[in-house]
């Protein structure tokens, strides 16, 4: 092999997590969607929804900035879609734990 073939390009790492990403967000949702247990699950683990908040927290940062610097339309469409849409299960960190008192 030459080293040429060993480099990895960063945007390829992007790439790939961003698919990465995109993968494992359509299997909790279809998760959630399809097994009531699964949203008792995820509330009683705060870390995961931590995880999930902070996630979606810089996702949305990250989307904003590409979009801002290329000339995109806004990415108005994701902030406009509303989690609890989605199944209820997403929220954020600071409800969580206001709901745990």
């Amino acid at each position: 092999m030459h080293r040429k073939e060993l480099d990895h390009h960063p945007a390829d790492m992007v790439q790939q997590n961003l698919l990465k990403i995109q993968k494992c967000v359509e299997c909790m949702l279809s998760i959630c969607k399809d097994n009531p247990a699964a949203e008792e699950l995820i509330l009683n683990h705060a870390w995961m929804v931590d995880h999930i908040s902070t996630s979606a927290d810089d996702l949305q940062e990250s989307c904003d900035f590409l979009c801002g610097r290329l000339g995109e339309p806004n990415s108005s469409r994701i902030k406009e879609s509303n989690p609890m849409e989605i199944g209820g299960f997403v929220q954020t960190f600071e409800s969580y734990t206001k709901r745990l008192k």
